[in-house]
């Protein structure tokens, strides 16, 4: 493989953006499990229909669900655009794109 400085760029800049993406959908993930966790306590507080904890429950559900819904979504299109080489190593580097025109 033939290394050059514009090949060396698109590397570094792609590892760059993957860690800070998988950091950053680690967070979300944290903030979906402590989002669980919350929703899973009994709040103890009066009920004044019997239907209250059970409304409540649904649309904790429908929180968490959305919430996961998105996040995949996300990390879906994060996969296909991160989830390939930025280049194909075994081609010359004079075929490569500028590093501006990269996809």
């Amino acid at each position: 493989m033939e290394m050059t400085p514009g090949r060396q760029a698109l590397i570094n800049a792609r590892l760059a953006e993957s860690r800070a993406l998988m950091i950053d959908a680690a967070f979300e993930l944290n903030d979906l499990v402590r989002f669980a966790i919350a929703a899973s306590k009994d709040k103890g507080h009066r009920v004044y229909y019997p239907m209250d904890p059970v409304n409540e429950s649904v649309r904790n559900w429908a929180g968490l669900s959305k919430k996961l819904a998105e996040l995949t979504r996300r990390i879906e299109q994060t996969s296909s655009r991160l989830g390939v080489l930025p280049f194909e190593p075994e081609r010359p580097a004079a075929d490569d794109l500028p590093t501006g025109l990269a996809p």
